[in-house]
């Protein structure tokens, strides 16, 4: 807006200096013009004044036609150039002011729209807007047919309405979209937390049962050097009865291996 108010304003300024120098020719042709006319005057005046003596001896009709001829009408000289100077500063001083109506008119629809279009969305703007308003009556349309003011601010309604349901719209379509994006990122989130939970889980799983099989095979062999340390004790301690050491030597090992199998087992 403000760049077109300049353009106004230096071709307003421009129209303002061709409508000068205009005036100013104008003036000058009209100052030529009159000094002709008053030197005519003032010889015509002159001839008049020396033949008034003459003319009471002779009769009337040589009288009208000396007069007559006195009274020679003036001749203006119209000079091509200067009427085809007028000719064209007036087209280019008419094609200058429409074009600045123009603009005017321009200037003051696009500034209307944009004032319409920038105004808040509050519930009294809504009230007091023509796009929240109810059908004309008949009465009512019939007097603002005749307006094209009227008529061009319903237009401009019904564009503002139409531009502002399309960035409803649009803004419906990218919160739509938004959503469905963080459903998905929140899905897939969950999916790698879960299948983190399920791996660390199987981990803990293989890590106890893997203790668990060290700790039976440190049992197996503790119990195995028992066994052993015992069975060469009691070898060692054989006395005066050696069936009955054998007997009890046999038991000792059955027992052993039974422990072992429990130990195992728990």
């Amino acid at each position: 807006l403000r760049k077109n108010d300049q353009a106004c304003e230096s071709e307003a300024n421009d129209f303002l200096q061709t409508l000068a120098s205009f005036q100013q020719e104008f003036g000058q042709l009209t100052s030529v013009f009159d000094t002709n006319v008053n030197k005519s005057n003032h010889s015509a005046k002159t001839s008049e004044a020396t033949q008034e003596p003459e003319a009471e001896n002779q009769d009337p009709a040589t009288t009208l036609k000396e007069m007559l001829k006195n009274y020679s009408t003036t001749k203006v000289v119209v000079n091509p150039e200067i009427c085809q100077k007028i000719q064209s500063a007036e087209s280019a001083a008419l094609a200058k002011y429409m074009e600045q109506m123009q603009l005017r008119n321009q200037i003051a629809r696009s500034s209307v729209a944009m004032k319409s279009y920038a105004r808040p969305a509050t519930p009294s703007s809504g009230r007091g807007s023509g796009v929240s308003k109810g059908p004309v009556s008949a009465g009512t349309r019939k007097r603002y047919d005749g307006n094209e003011d009227n008529t061009i601010m319903d237009e401009t309604d019904a564009e503002i309405a139409a531009e502002i349901k399309e960035m409803k719209d649009r803004l419906i379509e990218c919160g739509r979209e938004r959503l469905k994006q963080k459903l998905q990122e929140r899905r897939m989130a969950a999916m790698a937390a879960k299948e983190n939970t399920e791996r660390t889980r199987a981990q803990a799983i293989l890590w106890r049962e893997e203790a668990v099989e060290n700790n039976v095979d440190k049992t197996k062999i503790d119990m195995q050097r028992k066994l052993r340390s015992r069975i060469e004790e009691k070898m060692q301690n054989r006395g005066e009865s050696a069936p009955v050491a054998d007997e009890k030597i046999g038991d000792d090992i059955v027992a052993a291996d039974e422990e072992t199998e429990g130990a195992e087992l728990n």
